[in-house]
């Protein structure tokens, strides 16, 4: 009967897991994303740009949270949680 319970219980154990990991909650994780150099993209007249510093352009990341996910954004300082309300 032990044996039964136990089995019972790591079950229960492995489904949260996979839940807490994989069901979608109504909030978003906004992360920084990449930063490119423009000089690699635009080209004016078909001339090379040879003047020293660079505009970039830079991009967000907007992920839909789970409750994995929602927890390593709360102790990353450069993540931020929005609540879907807050997003739309």
């Amino acid at each position: 009967m032990k044996r039964y319970q136990n089995k019972i219980i790591y079950a229960l154990i492995y489904i949260g897991i996979i839940l807490f990991c994989a069901l979608p909650l109504p909030y978003f994780i906004e992360s920084p994303g990449t930063t490119e150099d423009l000089r690699h993209f635009v080209t004016v007249d078909g001339k090379k740009d040879t003047s020293s510093g660079s505009f970039s352009l830079t991009s967000v990341s907007v992920s839909r949270a789970t409750g994995a996910k929602l927890l390593l954004a709360y102790f990353n300082d450069f993540d931020e949680i929005l609540s879907k309300k807050d997003l739309m």
